[in-house]
């Protein structure tokens, strides 16, 4: 699983061009059961070389009577033109999931974690530029947990070449350094799904264009079952857009936590490790100020999985 992860990192971090960044919605069908849901992801797509390119996404699988599954993949495509404006991509790469299991008797629900395989076939009819709509299959295949086949369509943008015709602002220089200060929601991953106010400071460093580190303080809030507060220090690949106003990243790193009230499921208490996946972006309105909003998954061992989405400012120095 380390391995994978680093694979992303390196993928992501990778010199590229031709970048593209796509909605997609559709539905997906539990090849076992034949349960259907709902389903939606967000991909960012890059070109290594020639018809050769990558991808990192997040995939959320929607709510199946037993499983509540999402995560994060980072897949290679090779692509064949149909027409001038027409393309098919064919991917493969591994699928780091997370789930909700409710296959238990009681309040009782375990999050599971575990990395499976996807298979994608994606056809993209480029409109107007920087638009195209895409059409994209996925087929998971993992070993404990469900098998899924999704059918999703939605829209996407060149991010590259609005870049281009937008032009570029002063570059950022020596602003190597930001501090930034949030607030926004926690949401517990259990069968309640309770939400509760969280905060969080974060010091932010770039070493070069592509890679980033962070320390962070994080107090996910207060929802009657959980009431967490860490620190965190993650690794990041990061990119930039517009000129560098833009810039999305993905981090990774360890989760230093303590539960104020004692855990009612594990019964765990005092400090626990864990681990942080972070997706996060910032635009830049002045050289030395930007917004940043971040969403991160706490990853943890004894079924205390939550999402924190933050927003705020940051100050770039």
């Amino acid at each position: 699983m380390k391995k994978i992860l680093i694979c992303i990192f390196l993928c992501l971090a990778a010199p590229a061009w031709g970048q593209e960044f796509s909605l997609l919605g559709g539905i997906v069908r539990n090849t076992d059961s034949g349960d259907h849901a709902n389903a939606f992801q967000i991909e960012y797509r890059d070109r290594i070389e020639g018809p050769v390119g990558f991808s990192i996404s997040y995939l959320n699988q929607g709510h199946f009577p037993e499983n509540h599954r999402d995560g994060v993949l980072a897949q290679l495509w090779w692509q064949v033109p149909l027409a001038r404006t027409v393309f098919l991509t064919g991917g493969l790469g591994p699928y780091f999931w997370f789930d909700t299991n409710e296959r238990f008797t009681g309040p009782v629900f375990k999050n599971q974690h575990g990395l499976g395989i996807i298979f994608s076939l994606a056809a993209d009819w480029h409109l107007k530029p920087p638009f195209f709509l895409q059409a994209q299959t996925n087929w998971i295949l993992t070993e404990n947990n469900i098998d899924t086949l999704s059918l999703l369509v939605g829209i996407g943008l060149e991010l590259d070449r609005t870049a281009e015709k937008t032009g570029e602002p002063p570059p950022r220089g020596s602003n190597r350094n930001e501090i930034a200060a949030y607030i926004g929601r926690m949401i517990a991953n259990n069968s309640d799904t309770k939400s509760a106010t969280s905060w969080g400071v974060e010091y932010r460093r770039d070493f070069g264009k592509h890679i980033g580190w962070t320390v962070s303080v994080l107090d996910e809030g207060d929802n009657d079952s959980l009431h967490r507060q860490g620190i965190a220090s993650q690794v990041w690949a990061v990119d930039s857009f517009y000129g560098d106003r833009l810039t999305l990243g993905i981090g990774l790193g360890p989760y230093l936590s303590r539960n104020r009230d004692r855990d009612s499921l594990s019964g765990k208490t005092g400090d626990v490790l864990g681990g942080l996946l972070s997706v996060s972006a910032s635009y830049r309105f002045r050289s030395d100020w930007a917004v940043r909003t971040t969403w991160h998954r706490v990853i943890t061992d004894h079924d205390r999985d939550a999402d924190v989405f933050l927003i705020g400012p940051a100050f770039r120095f």
